[in-house]
């Protein structure tokens, strides 16, 4: 037993000398990642903001480097530009192939192109890959992650281009079977082609809206997609380059999506380019469209010849039809069915992690945890809904709360506000009260330990059309899963009785008390 006691004594001495030996290396080659990380910044080719959020300072305010992005340096003069996002003309050398590797059902893509005369993607399959393919397609209990083809030599892997949203069936929900087009390389190796390649630090995204056109369904039901699925094949140094994908079947757009009326189009659109800050940062020219309303612009052909229509990316990723905030089998709380299950229990700290890679692309240095001093920001989101019930103005509401000691009363239509103010308020806020709905998204930057209130509709959930008189807490898995925010669901119906005017006012007093004695602190 001593001699054990001993040996643990050393060890600890040991580790302790260790440490205070190797702190001063550390810090100094830390000091120096970050100086060649600087110089290389300033050379970038757009304006990206990337300011790191992390750890945060005595003042609750994020410094350090999570997400930072990989820098986009100055190659020249560009060859051409594909929605703001120069390109450089590149001639295939005989070797160069596509390859994949599937997780379930989402895809990274080694060398993803864009043909801008077909509007669709294509990748290479090499003359190894179709042997491979020949050699594995008969055997049934033979499957494979690397490979473009399956089932037969004329199926391909497939994914969900999109979310998924049930009322648009089995038919519907066939028609986001998606893979890029497979062009077979013969042995020989490929006769050279010309591409136009995009930065090697982006990543092709392909996706399609399931309703851009709504800020929640925009940011959970796409970009939280694409942050998962650059967070699973390890790309979240990459920009990624986001295409609204438009289906190619010739048929009417799905219900409610952005291409199923035009009106519907232009509201998505409108949100895509108010939105793309969130991805791209606000300095930024880079373009989010459709992929059938693009800018593509080529400096001259290659010798002569015609026009080369294929845009490259040396990494694409595709398929986030279970990776949306309410997965493949749920509505938003509209169903009785949707609280059976949960789609994102355990994902709160990749929620958190997601709102420090948006802020940390839009280049804010904002509060990481909610504030201990007063006053305490209260927030009202006001008539944040265009439709009737749900437009509430909380005039009564923030009567009550104003009485309540150390807090500020502050109201704002958010949908008038840019991107940029609506976080930066969000993230300065200790408690949020908003109706939930798609507008309700912008409490989902709150720092950690603050609080959110969500006023439902007690009568007002559907199903097959028909009004069910049951609940509708419209998003309450995602923001249930938030564990870095405290949230709490209060009934529209009855908003305006003087019993809930009671408990609005003691669950905020007992949230200030929380976030005053730093009890829950995180």
């Amino acid at each position: 037993m001593a001699r054990t006691s001993l040996a643990l004594l050393g060890s600890l001495v040991l580790l302790m000398v260790t440490q205070f030996l190797m702190l001063p290396l550390l810090v100094t080659t830390v000091l120096q990642d970050a100086s060649d990380r600087n110089s290389l910044t300033n050379a970038l080719t757009h304006s990206l903001q990337s300011n790191a959020i992390g750890s945060t300072t005595a003042t609750g305010v994020a410094t350090s480097n999570t997400s930072r992005k990989r820098p986009i340096p100055d190659r020249g003069p560009p060859d051409g530009a594909f929605n703001g996002v120069p390109l450089y003309l590149q001639t295939a050398t005989p070797d160069l192939h596509s390859n994949v590797h599937c997780v379930g059902r989402s895809c990274r893509f080694d060398f993803l192109c864009f043909n801008v005369s077909e509007n669709d993607f294509v990748v290479f399959q090499s003359a190894r890959e179709q042997a491979l393919s020949t050699a594995t397609i008969p055997r049934p209990f033979v499957h494979t992650s690397d490979t473009m083809l399956r089932w037969g030599p004329n199926h391909t892997q497939t994914v969900s281009i999109g979310g998924i949203n049930q009322k648009w069936g089995a038919n519907g929900l066939r028609r986001l079977e998606w893979f890029p087009k497979v062009v077979p390389l013969p042995d020989s190796g490929s006769p050279p082609f010309a591409y136009y390649a995009l930065p090697e630090e982006m990543v092709w995204t392909p996706l399609h809206s399931l309703n851009a056109a709504n800020p929640g369904h925009l940011v959970w039901d796409d970009f939280f997609p694409v942050y998962t699925l650059l967070h699973m094949f390890d790309l979240l140094d990459r920009h990624p380059l986001l295409l609204r994908y438009v289906l190619k079947d010739g048929l009417r757009g799905l219900w409610a999506s952005c291409d199923f009326r035009p009106d519907k189009e232009e509201a998505c659109q409108h949100l895509m380019t108010k939105f793309a800050p969130l991805m791209w940062g606000t300095e930024s020219s880079w373009r989010f469209t459709a992929s059938n309303n693009f800018t593509f612009v080529a400096n001259g052909d290659v010798d002569g010849k015609d026009r080369v229509d294929l845009v490259c990316a040396r990494t694409g990723v595709a398929g986030m039809g279970s990776l949306t905030d309410h997965g493949v089998t749920k509505s938003h709380g509209w169903m009785p069915e949707d609280y059976v299950l949960t789609q994102n229990h355990g994902r709160g700290g990749m929620l958190r992690e997601f709102r420090h890679y948006l802020l940390s692309n839009m280049g804010l240095a904002l509060p990481q945890s909610v504030l201990q001093e007063r006053p305490h920001r209260v927030v009202f989101s006001v008539k944040s809904s265009s439709i009737r019930n749900r437009k509430m103005d909380f005039e009564r509401q923030m009567g009550v709360v104003s009485a309540i000691e150390g807090v500020a009363v502050e109201s704002y239509s958010f949908q008038d506000l840019s991107v940029r103010e609506q976080v930066e308020i969000a993230s300065r806020t200790s408690v949020f009260v908003t109706a939930c709905g798609g507008a309700a998204v912008t409490a989902s930057f709150l720092p950690a330990g603050g609080a959110v209130v969500l006023y439902y509709s007690e009568t007002g959930g559907y199903k097959n059309n028909l009004n069910t008189k049951l609940p509708a807490l419209l998003d309450w898995d995602v923001f249930n899963a938030m564990s870095y925010l405290r949230v709490h669901w209060m009934p529209r119906n009855t908003v305006d009785s003087e019993i809930d005017d009671q408990a609005l006012m003691l669950l905020i007093e007992h949230e200030i008390y929380l976030m005053e004695s730093n009890a829950l602190s995180l």
